[in-house]
């Protein structure tokens, strides 16, 4: 939920050819989306008790920062928890993200705890998209 900010309009104005979605969203509306998707993440989270697991505050902070900074505090803080959110990215086509993460030792391969690998996540994008091949670029 916290990655939906990264490339949000290009999604958003996806789903409308012709140009409509550049008309209708504006700044403001996107905003308020990523203040729900963030409202969503804060209250995950509460149910989620996960030893060394970052707070909602540290986690909005490094997202602020970039794929990067977000990756890199989630791979040292909840190592095992990577692949699970690496499938949440491929399914949503979070490029940016999936490949801050394969650069911090993400496992395309690797079995989420709902039997998914990121790599399968991705393909449901077809083969040719971008986030199916980064994460098959990836493999290791």
């Amino acid at each position: 939920m916290l990655t939906q900010r990264w490339g949000l309009r290009q999604q958003m104005e996806s789903m409308w050819p012709g140009g409509e979605a550049k008309l209708a969203l504006t700044d403001d509306m996107l905003n308020k989306l990523v203040e729900s998707f963030d409202r969503s993440a804060k209250d995950i989270l509460k149910h989620h008790d996960v030893a060394g697991r970052p707070t909602f505050e540290e986690l909005k902070a490094a997202r602020d920062r970039g794929p990067e900074a977000l990756a890199e505090l989630l791979a040292q803080r909840v190592p095992d928890q990577i692949v699970d959110i690496a499938v949440g990215s491929a399914a949503s086509g979070s490029n940016l993200f999936i490949a801050a993460l394969l650069k911090h030792g993400l496992n395309p391969n690797g079995i989420g705890s709902h039997g998914i690998t990121p790599v399968a996540a991705a393909e449901r994008h077809g083969k040719n998209s971008t986030v199916y091949q980064l994460l098959k670029g990836g493999q290791t």
